[in-house]
């Protein structure tokens, strides 16, 4: 599957209150990849078949979202590959 968004936040929730630096959002390349550039952190990561790009601030829809997120620490200078299962973003 090619159609889905991958979203990156901060595990610390005081850093949801609105989009920063510690968010990040992706739509796959040809090969189904994506590439986002985050500082160094702790962070979740999903792919969701769909979501509206103004819910990834949203503290409600985070906190769904890190149940089926991926925890992964960047550290600085850090290219790193996850592999994804894509969740519904309902």
């Amino acid at each position: 599957m090619k159609d889905y968004a991958a979203i990156a936040f901060a595990q610390d929730p005081e850093k949801w209150k609105s989009a920063t630096r510690y968010q990040g959002m992706g739509r796959p390349d040809q090969d189904g990849r994506f590439k986002m550039t985050l500082p160094p952190g702790d962070y979740f990561i999903v792919a969701v078949d769909r979501v509206e790009p103004s819910r990834t601030s949203d503290p409600e829809f985070l906190d769904q979202m890190k149940m089926k997120a991926t925890a992964v620490t960047i550290r600085e200078g850090d290219a790193r590959t996850i592999d994804l299962k894509i969740n519904s973003g309902s």
